[in-house]
């Protein structure tokens, strides 16, 4: 039990750092990565208005 409770510990505290991680590379770009997928959601959402007249 006291191994299976620092192996969550110890991936809470990995997963805590990549996500300090991430955030640091966002707002060094300038969140680049939310730009690209908000444009590639809004290109998905304009072709199937193009291919569907009744949507």
């Amino acid at each position: 039990m006291l191994v299976m409770i620092a192996l969550l510990f110890q991936w809470f505290r990995s997963d805590q750092r990549e996500a300090r991680r991430i955030d640091r590379a966002a707002d060094r770009d300038g969140d680049a990565a939310l730009a690209a997928y908000n444009a590639r959601l809004k290109d998905l959402a304009e072709h199937g208005k193009r291919r569907d007249p009744d949507a």
